[in-house]
């Protein structure tokens, strides 16, 4: 007799199966056989209680995430009727409504025919198997709210379309932050496309990240990528300046209203006033954010006036000497020519008198060229200049051509060499100043006593600029007196005839003519005026 196959009700089926395949069921009993059936009921039953709770576990937990998540949720099928809804959706449609919907109840039944006629073309594509979404607005009191609404078809296992469902999501506040986002970057935008200063963002490490277009063109390139790509030292006249801003910065985490001095691409210079500030992430990484403000016209007029202000306080200190000068030394040769005067009255010897009109004329003479002076003077200050092509050796030998009938010139020999072109373009007029001025001094402070007394010129022109020297072997200057012979209505002592003008008109007539002059002298020995004078454009203001 076979042996009896054992079974219990906590074998698999597919093992209990197995079991049955590897026995001849004709060699069972008839009982075994009965005892074999019944274990498989029971084992299938079994089984199908499992599943079963399983299936109502997966259920409850679906409807459970369903019916606990805040978007709106329902399903139908073909026929537009209702087959599931969560709590949400109900509230949502009574709110509209003023009524729910029921299981069972048609999803467009409240609607308007304008609404059926909108919404009815969603449903149709998505029985047809196309997923649809749009965002819908509607008001909530005097609130806006946007709503996401999505049509998923319901495919059967035959994958035959059962129906939809359809999910709605209120998605106001991410709406109001991509609308505020949007907003801001074109705000930004449009800051960075109309606002005139440069703004910049850079890190210690990789210098510039960011540039707006006002940065691209205050610098002169033709790219932001070009700007990019730089080194940021280039973009400064002295690049100390920039590790000293970064120390500032270092220092407060900011800096405000700095005046740089930049450079661009063609080497041309710019004033920038220049705010930063430092921001730190919370890995470490350090960032500048700043602004540049193309600030040179401000800066050039601020300088203009700044200098305006150094030669207004220079014209009145000089004015008030001026003045007070002037009145003594046009009113001192008055007097003198006047007591002559009386004097001469009273005198009966020819003679005598014949002395005292000799010493009118001094006087007279003496006031003339103060006079002179006073003209030059004024002139130099107020007349515009007026460029020429003057050659030099002819403009001194035409100076040297009058100067010889004078009383004061006879005993001096004059040397005039000319090197160059002999060509200058400058003021003749003001030339002329300056050459009588510095002979006039040459032939007031000779030493006739000398075997020889001469006035050296030399002359030496090129294609920019002209140097002049006038040296002479008279009395020379005292070392004291070295530094302020320039200075208005300075006399190096009692005695001298001059009006203590013409050195000081010689030096302001060359700061016009954009020139300098020095002095180099050794008392008793002589002095030598040098002077360098460049070729000036065709008109230049005074």
């Amino acid at each position: 007799m076979p042996p009896v196959v054992n079974f219990t009700i906590h074998d698999e089926p597919h093992l209990l199966m197995t079991m049955v395949k590897e026995q001849d069921l004709n060699e069972l009993t008839k009982s075994e056989l009965i005892q074999l059936i019944h274990q498989l009921k029971t084992e299938n039953q079994r089984i199908n209680s499992q599943r079963r709770l399983q299936i109502d576990e997966h259920e409850s937990n679906l409807a459970a995430l369903i019916e606990n998540t805040d978007d709106y949720i329902v399903s139908v099928d073909t026929s537009y009727r209702i087959l599931v809804q969560n709590t949400a959706y109900g509230r949502l449609i009574n709110d509209i409504y003023g009524q729910p919907l029921q299981e069972g109840d048609h999803i467009l039944q409240y609607m308007d025919e304008r609404l059926v006629e909108y919404w009815k073309p969603y449903y149709e594509k998505v029985f047809a198997g196309i997923t649809q979404r749009t965002i819908e607005t509607r008001l909530k009191g005097d609130e806006k709210r946007f709503l996401e609404v999505s049509f998923h078809p319901i495919m059967g296992k035959d994958q035959e379309i059962k129906g939809a469902s359809i999910y709605i999501k209120d998605i106001t506040e991410r709406k109001v932050a991509e609308d505020q986002i949007r907003s801001s970057q074109q705000l930004l935008s449009s800051i960075n496309r109309n606002i005139k200063e440069g703004i910049y963002r850079s890190t210690p490490e990789e210098g510039l990240i960011y540039v707006n277009k006002a940065f691209v063109e205050m610098f002169g390139y033709s790219s932001v990528e070009e700007v990019l790509s730089l080194q940021s030292h280039v973009l400064y006249d002295d690049p100390q300046r920039r590790l000293e801003l970064i120390s500032l910065i270092d220092e407060s985490s900011f800096m405000t209203n700095q005046e740089v001095l930049y450079v661009r691409k063609d080497g041309t210079r710019f004033y920038g006033m220049t705010s930063s500030i430092m921001h730190k992430e919370e890995d470490g990484k350090v960032y500048f954010d700043g602004a540049i403000r193309d600030v040179t016209e401000h800066i050039e007029k601020e300088h203009q006036l700044r200098q305006q202000n150094e030669e207004l306080i220079k014209v009145n200190s000089e004015l008030d000497r001026f003045v007070y000068s002037t009145s003594h030394d046009l009113r001192a040769p008055l007097m003198s020519i006047a007591g002559l005067i009386n004097i001469s009255r009273k005198s009966q010897s020819d003679a005598q008198r014949g002395y005292y009109f000799d010493l009118m004329e001094k006087s007279i003479q003496k006031l003339d060229n103060f006079i002179k002076d006073i003209i030059n003077f004024s002139r130099n200050a107020r007349s515009e200049i007026e460029v020429e092509r003057i050659e030099v050796d002819h403009l001194v030998r035409n100076i040297l051509e009058e100067l010889k009938y004078s009383s004061e010139y006879h005993h001096l020999k004059f040397y005039v060499e000319v090197t160059g072109s002999g060509v200058i373009y400058s003021d003749q007029k003001r030339l002329t100043v300056i050459f009588s001025n510095l002979l006039s001094n040459a032939a007031r402070y000779s030493e006739p006593s000398r075997e020889e007394s001469f006035v050296k010129i030399h002359v030496k022109t090129d294609d920019e600029f002209t140097t002049i020297q006038i040296q002479d072997n008279g009395q020379g200057i005292r070392p004291e007196h070295m530094q302020k012979i320039f200075q208005m209505f300075y006399r190096g002592n009692n005695n001298s005839k001059g009006s203590g003008l013409g050195l000081y008109i010689v030096r302001e007539t060359m700061e016009k003519l954009q020139g300098r002059i020095t002095v180099n002298s050794e008392y008793s020995e002589g002095a030598t005026f040098t002077l360098e004078l460049p070729n000036l454009p065709e008109k230049v203001e005074a």
